[in-house]
């Protein structure tokens, strides 16, 4: 194993060479200007390192594969069209490779895609990331794949230290997560909310430090909500929303003036499930109920929450849909 920060950086998409421990050059530092691009849509620049943290149950890792798998293939992604194909490495402490194929099957792929820029490892055996050997380890799995980008599902599961303890991040972040920055590959990390919810990520507060954006995923019937809750450039929008939905399923960005109309149907279809509202019952007899229980909603809004629950007979509130058409059970 080598320690070519260089030889890494010499891929597509990466930032100009240089070599370990190079100072800045004043005489050409200012001249010297990187576009702005987005790797992932409104999400993760080139070389970022992000955080998606969410109850469990929510979809993260769904989201992440069918980024990772974008990625790979090139395909249209999260309204993006379709653009170069990229190495990913993926590192999956938690799901097994039967979830795994339920879940490509869903997003449509099968034998016949190439899926060959995917590196996907299935309970990694790594030491600890906060520590030395765990960062060599790691490393020589860069060096091996040569990858642009690298998730971790989920963040937790690949650290020794206390997760309340600062110093397991800082010791993360020196024998390892640095050094991914340092040959621009973008790091996706996946971590589960704190049991209150409103102070974000559980485990102590640098865990957050050295990531360029934070952001909270949250899930309402078929409803994906992205709220930026960090962001190191300021660049990309404060909140994103997705409908879960299709055949092959896709994470379809909604536009901004979208947003009231998707979040008020979904607050009338969960209203109906609280309510107990049989799914045969017409319109102007659920117009009554809600209103029987306080709630007023337009008509229209009522139409859409009836042709949803309708569509998908049982949901189940705050996870993605049970996709009945693929032979395979989704899993999130």
């Amino acid at each position: 194993m080598t320690d070519n920060v260089t030889e890494l950086r010499s891929v597509p998409n990466r930032a100009a060479p240089r070599a370990r421990n190079e100072p800045i050059d004043w005489s050409t530092f200012w001249q010297e200007e990187r576009p702005v691009t987005w790797q992932v849509r409104d999400i993760c620049e080139p070389g970022q390192s992000i955080a998606i943290y969410s109850k469990a149950g929510q979809g993260k890792s769904f989201l992440s594969l069918e980024i990772a798998t974008g990625l790979a293939t090139g395909a249209e992604l999260l309204g993006s069209g379709r653009g170069e194909k990229l190495r990913v490495l993926y590192l999956d402490a938690e799901n097994s490779p039967e979830d795994l194929k339920g879940r490509l099957q869903a997003y449509g792929y099968g034998a016949a895609d190439d899926l060959s820029r995917l590196t996907y490892i299935p309970y990694p055996s790594l030491p600890p990331l906060d520590t030395e050997q765990g960062g060599k380890e790691l490393w020589a799995l860069c060096e091996q794949h040569r990858p642009h980008v690298v998730v971790f599902d989920t963040l937790t599961r690949y650290l020794a230290g206390r997760e309340n303890d600062s110093d397991t991040y800082l010791a993360a972040y020196r024998h390892s997560f640095m050094r991914l920055k340092q040959a621009d590959i973008s790091q996706i990390r996946l971590d589960h909310m704190g049991k209150n919810a409103e102070q974000g990520q559980r485990g102590s507060s640098a865990k957050d430090a050295d990531v360029d954006a934070v952001f909270r995923l949250s899930v309402e019937g078929r409803l994906v909500k992205l709220t930026r809750e960090k962001s190191r450039t300021g660049r990309g929008p404060e909140r994103i929303e997705y409908i879960r939905d299709g055949s092959p399923v896709r994470h379809v960005p909604q536009e901004p003036r979208m947003f009231l109309i998707a979040d008020k149907v979904a607050e009338c279809v969960k209203a109906l499930d609280d309510l107990a509202v049989g799914l045969d019952v017409g319109r102007p007899t659920v117009i009554r109920l809600l209103s029987e229980a306080g709630y007023r909603y337009r008509a229209e809004t009522v139409s859409e929450a009836i042709k949803l629950r309708r569509q998908d007979p049982k949901p189940v509130p705050g996870t993605a849909p049970e996709i009945a058409k693929h032979e395979h059970q989704l899993v999130i």
